[in-house]
């Protein structure tokens, strides 16, 4: 019934109408959730419908499919058995579904690792999807064998959900294999077989047609053989001489035909032989059964040559035969006799000369090197040329033995024994013997002996030396006598007049003298000196690092008097073989004489340039300063001598001197107002990469 609504006292009639409108919206509202809800619940309805419909099919699906389905949860216990499983394994769905692996026990032993290893991989979710072949037991116990195709089913979140395995039973696929591997083994046993035996056959048709054509094949091998070689083979009857058959090379050499050669005798080609006649010399051959001769072939042009004749005696279906094989030895001749004088020439030689072998084995030694060391040929040809050998030069031997090795030839002065053991000294060339092929066959040694002449050199050198000893003591005297003269004078002075002399002028007499010591003090520091460098440490070094260094280290000097210093480098100038600190000292001397004479010139530079020379090296320092004269520069190494206000004469006379001992040599070539070179060789290092 009807429920009267009575307006409370709060509320005025608008507020009802509003109310009303209120509760109809609502209402409204409500009937469109209840048809929303009940078309979802269609939907719903309907996709169950389709899901029972899709499981429908699914299911017949898998039991229609020739693969056995098996689905595991998480932890693989069987969640879904297919009937082909059943039919597979043996086992029901009942007897299956909810029992774990472990339970189920029906993998092979032997493959339960590998089936282990997969599983982890599916649980850890590295593999997806997976395939794997492996025996398996049934319900009765029989083993039989399986592909298992497995995949994964993951939630939203990643984890997974279960495992669907399909599994086929290959047993009779893996039989029919086995059985196939097996025919094929049976088969290819039989192949093989039959493959040696059809070789061994063609083996041997092949070796009776090659049977059948060997003695024709042979007989053209040989004849073409005969023909291609260089010598000249002749066929010849024993009876008449008749020359029955000849190659290529038999007829051409002699200028004839084929033809008209087979017409001849063998002797109308022949100027001599040996033997006193034809019949004497079938005799010998026949009794030796070969020969071997030289003798002159005559051309159809007359024409003769040497040759050398290998004849043999032989028998053939008997018949007897000579086969001569004839060589042309012109060549050998000619070098036998190149040879022969070559030899005569060699002993008309007064030096030394031997030649060796590799092993330093003598070979041959002409009448120079007889009557230089006092032994005979035959007792040197044979023996190591060492016995000559001086014994504290070991260094000096290695030296030469590691020149030749290089195919460089050492030229040098050496000492050596002769037969009665005495010493001399000899300049000696070792120089390596080359082949065709650029190989060292051996070395020739040519020697010298200069006992005599290194004699007469101590002799003109002691007398220079005198010469020298005089200059340097006239030289002294004189140098040392001024200052001494000079002191003698102003110490006099002081001595006559001291009590008149003034404090002063005392002061400047004593200077006097005292300057006067400190020249003869510079004197003997010079003299000292020339002296100081009397053993060497020569060495090899780089040329170029150690300019470059020395440059920075007085460059700056140079400078400072406002002349340049540039360097120029030749090309492959690398190592030098001197001593560093003497070679330093003699650069410094010729750069401050350089440096002096361009004192006052306009535009002074001085050059320094390195060149390489045969088995040398040079230094070249060349200045713009103010020249010498001719008549100077025969002066500028004598002790003493000097241009310079304050020189002692003695700065080139020790730069010559420490340059001899290294092996080096210094020239000087000049022009008043032009300039001054000087040039320094010094021997070449030796780069032992």
């Amino acid at each position: 019934m009807p429920v009267l609504m009575m307006p409370s006292a709060g509320l005025d009639m608008k507020d009802s109408r509003k109310t009303k409108t209120q509760l109809i919206e609502e209402i409204a509202a409500l009937r469109g959730r209840v048809a929303a809800m009940e078309e979802s619940e269609s939907r719903l309805r309907q996709s169950a419908e389709e899901m029972h419909a899709t499981s429908q099919r699914l299911k017949f699906h898998m039991e229609k499919a020739p693969f056995a389905v098996i689905e595991w949860d998480p932890c693989y216990r069987v969640i879904c058995w297919s009937d082909e499983a059943e039919k597979i394994f043996g086992w029901n769905a009942r007897e299956i579904l909810g029992k774990s692996f472990d339970e189920l026990c029906m993998v092979y032993e032997e493959d339960r690792n590998a089936v282990l290893l997969i599983m982890e991989e599916i649980m850890n979710g590295n593999s997806p999807q997976s395939i794997c072949r492996n025996r398996n037991y049934r319900k009765d116990g029989t083993v039989i064998h399986c592909e298992w195709y497995n995949s994964v089913l993951l939630d939203s979140s990643g984890l997974l959900v279960s495992v669907l395995s399909r599994v086929l039973d290959i047993t009779a696929r893996v039989r029919m294999e086995e059985e196939l591997r097996v025919s094929r083994g049976h088969l290819a046993d039989l192949v093989e077989k039959r493959t040696r035996e059809l070789r061994t056959t063609c083996e041997t048709l092949r070796r009776e047609i090659l049977g059948h054509r060997l003695t024709d094949e042979s007989l053209r091998l040989f004849k073409a053989l005969v023909n291609w070689s260089n010598d000249a083979i002749y066929l010849v009857d024993p009876g008449t001489a008749a020359i029955l058959d000849c190659n290529d090379k038999g007829f051409r050499a002699l200028g004839y035909t084929k033809e008209e050669l087979l017409r001849l005798k063998i002797f109308h080609c022949r100027t001599y032989t040996p033997f006193s006649s034809w019949e004497c010399y079938i005799e010998e051959l026949r009794a030796r059964e070969s020969l071997t001769f030289e003798t002159l072939h005559r051309r159809k042009d007359g024409t003769l040559f040497p040759v050398e004749v290998n004849a043999k005696y032989v028998a053939h279906q008997g018949k007897y035969y000579i086969i001569s094989v004839v060589r042309d030895i012109t060549d050998r001749k000619r070098a036998e006799d190149e040879r022969a004088r070559l030899v005569a020439a060699l002993d008309s030689i007064a030096d030394a000369i031997a030649v060796t072998d590799t092993d330093w084995t003598v070979q041959y030694v002409n009448p120079g090197f007889e009557q230089v060391t006092g032994y005979s040929r035959k007792e040197v040809v044979g023996r190591n040329l060492h016995l000559l050998k001086e014994d504290e030069q070991h260094e000096l031997y290695r030296e030469i033995g590691n020149a030749l090795l290089r195919g460089e030839v050492w030229r040098g002065r050496m000492k050596s024994r002769k037969k009665d053991g005495t010493l001399y000294e000899e300049d000696v060339a070792f120089s390596p013997v080359r082949g065709m092929f650029e190989q060292v066959l051996g070395y020739v040694a040519v020697k010298r002996d200069i006992t005599e002449k290194v004699r007469l050199e101590a002799i003109v050198e002691a007398v220079n030396t005198m010469n020298n000893i005089g200059y340097i003591f006239s030289g002294i005297r004189h140098e040392i006598g001024n200052p001494l003269n000079s002191m003698r004078a102003a110490l006099t002075v002081v001595r006559d007049r001291f009590d008149s002399l003034d404090k002063e002028a005392v002061g400047a007499y004593l200077d006097r003298s005292l300057g006067e010591i400190s020249r003869v003090e510079y004197l003997l520091k010079s003299l000292k000196s020339f002296n100081m460098h009397e053993k060497l440490e020569a060495r090899d070094f780089d040329l170029v690092t150690f300019l470059n260094k020395f440059l920075v280290l007085v460059k700056d000097d140079f400078m400072k008097k406002g002349i340049p210093l540039t360097m120029f480098v030749g090309p492959e100038v690398k190592l030098c073989h001197a001593d560093p600190r003497a070679l330093q000292q003699v650069l410094l001397n010729i750069l401050t004489n350089a440096a002096d004479a361009c004192a006052g010139e306009e535009d002074p530079s001085i050059y320094i340039t390195l060149l390489k020379v045969p088995r040398m090296v040079m230094i070249r320092i060349a200045d713009t300063g103010i020249g010498m004269t001719e008549e100077q520069q025969k002066e500028i190494f004598n002790p003493f001598y000097t241009t310079k206000a304050h020189g002692t004469g003695l700065g080139l006379v020790i730069v010559r001197k420490m340059l001899a001992k290294m092996n080096g040599t210094i020239k000087v070539l000049s022009r008043k107002g032009e300039g001054t070179i000087v040039n320094i060789l010094l021997p070449e290092g030796k780069d032992e990469r």
